[in-house]
């Protein structure tokens, strides 16, 4: 069984910040860590942005954690192609 951990973000949006609680599990994190290291940018600026890209697609789940799941094992696979 997989552990989560629950991590309060504060998101840049625009010129403002909110903050939101997410619930993933570790691997999910260590993913998202190392999808921001590679693009060298912030955990927060990397939610930012996957959120802002599946909130413009029309077609995305509107769970944030959801989101950040898809966009983990999109890049995951990507980078095994």
């Amino acid at each position: 069984m997989l552990m989560g951990e629950k991590r309060a973000l504060r998101i840049p949006r625009g010129q403002n910040r909110y903050i939101t609680s997410i619930y993933l599990e570790k691997p999910f994190w260590l993913t998202l860590e190392e999808m921001a290291d590679e693009f060298g940018i912030s955990l927060p600026e990397l939610v930012s942005h996957i959120d802002g890209r599946y909130e413009n697609s029309g077609n995305a789940p509107r769970n944030l954690a959801s989101c950040l799941r898809v966009a983990c094992l999109s890049w995951q696979t990507d980078r095994k192609l």
